[in-house]
């Protein structure tokens, strides 16, 4: 008879709901009912499903499955520390390391009528965006927030210590060395940090993975719908009078 592997029990504990910002015993309760009892159900469940069967609204159910996807991918204990440097849903992370804003022609006026020339032109419409610009995001914050994905957790000593597992990283006279998970974490963002251009490229290509996901992809779709049907007006606070 095979026995059954439970050296990594402590490690595999579900994560309670409690950890989301807005959930509550009460709530947790009520999400129960629902069949969503840890993180990971959370974090894979349907907004919009949720908002029809639970008498929450949708911007609440779509901000509580965002937080569950950012702490689902990146663990507790990251998603924490994330949360106090005001990253709080995997979207904010998005926009924090792989963001490109668009911004409207300086010159802010209306779209010019081919038909009439260059002097005749069209009022501007509030609710379509004008001629844009694609502005990348700072870099500054590539390497702010990367400094956190790639930081070593409690759970990823605990496991090499249950496994006795030592990562192996290329030693000073090109040889192969075993070292711990700390020193394997800080080898790996040595690695990648090295020259700016290639953490820029290294850092996008790891979030890009992370929000590669069905789940995380039909939450962006969603959320685009959203933020669509909300016009470009409701981006930011302006000076218009009406």
């Amino acid at each position: 008879m095979k026995l059954d592997d439970d050296r990594f029990n402590k490690l595999t504990r579900s994560t309670p709901l409690d950890v989301i910002d807005g959930i509550d015993y009460f709530t947790r309760f009520r999400l129960e009912e629902c069949g969503i009892f840890d993180i990971q159900n959370l974090a894979v469940y349907n907004p919009i499903m949720l908002y029809v069967e639970s008498p929450y609204g949708i911007y609440q159910t779509v901000d509580w499955v965002a937080q569950a996807q950012l702490c689902h991918i990146v663990g507790l204990e990251r998603f924490l520390l994330l949360r106090e440097m005001h990253v709080r849903t995997i979207f904010d992370l998005e926009r924090a390391i792989d963001f490109k804003s668009r911004l409207g022609d300086e010159a802010g006026g209306g779209k010019t009528d081919p038909a009439q020339g260059d002097q005749a032109q069209t009022p501007p419409d509030p609710d379509k965006p004008e001629p844009s610009t694609i502005i990348d995001g700072p870099d500054e914050f590539d390497r702010i927030y990367a400094g956190i994905l790639f930081a070593c957790t409690d759970t990823m000593r605990e496991a090499a210590g249950l496994s006795k597992i030592m990562p192996l990283i290329p030693d000073t006279d090109r040889t192969i060395k075993a070292v711990s998970v700390d020193d394997y974490c800080k080898w790996a963002w040595e690695h990648v940090s090295r020259d700016e251009k290639r953490l820029k490229i290294c850092v996008e290509h790891l979030m890009a993975w992370i929000a590669d996901d069905l789940h995380v992809r039909r939450l962006r779709r969603i959320w685009q719908e959203i933020s669509d049907s909300l016009g470009t007006r409701s981006e930011r606070l302006d000076k218009r009078l009406h």
